[in-house]
């Protein structure tokens, strides 16, 4: 049984941190802070792909999500960089190209997501956890239905209720992978 609690928990931290400070850059939006947050969330990032690089050996979907993440991780610093530019430069046809770069890495990240779900939830039986199968799959379907439900909303220019939505889609997820973090540290703990 590879142990997974350590780096798990690094993962679960910077996803939370992630979430706060997505919740900063909507009470308090500018430029310069919506630059700021994009680059802290590059090195939430960059600790999320270290702690699935340091799981990477424990199943194979977790070895794949790594190769997505790390195509994410750079679509992520291409945006910023344009984003940096076009706010600097005030060029709309760069913010464009931004957008669309962005929409693209994204995708890559969807599936970096549900290869990592799937291999966690692979892992309950594998390594014995004490975590309903199929439970922690919903960490997936909420970033799905937050994509989908905020997205619209947006469109419709309801920002309040999408961050509503969002926030509680996050916060439920981040409660499922607390648990199963638990489930991780009690088998893990229990093998000593």
């Amino acid at each position: 049984m590879t142990k997974i609690y350590s780096p798990l928990k690094r993962y679960f931290f910077s996803l939370f941190f992630t979430l706060v400070l997505s919740l900063i850059s909507y009470i308090i939006f500018n430029n310069v802070i919506a630059i700021a947050i994009s680059a802290a969330s590059i090195i939430f990032t960059i600790i999320q792909i270290q702690a699935i690089y340091a799981m990477r050996n424990s199943c194979e979907r977790i070895k794949k999500s790594f190769n997505f993440f790390i195509l994410s991780l750079v679509g992520m610093i291409i945006t910023l960089i344009i984003t940096i530019l076009s706010v600097f430069k005030q060029n709309i046809q760069l913010a464009l190209v931004s957008v669309i770069i962005m929409f693209v890495f994204a995708c890559f990240s969807i599936v970096a997501d549900f290869q990592f779900i799937w291999g966690l939830d692979e892992l309950i039986v594998k390594n014995g956890y004490n975590y309903p199968q199929g439970k922690i799959k919903w960490i997936f379907w909420f970033s799905i239905i937050n994509a989908l439900i905020s997205g619209s909303l947006v469109n419709t220019g309801a920002i309040v209720q999408a961050l509503i939505i969002g926030t509680v889609c996050s916060v439920c997820s981040l409660w499922l992978l607390y648990e199963y973090l638990q489930a991780v540290h009690d088998k893990e703990n229990s093998v000593l």
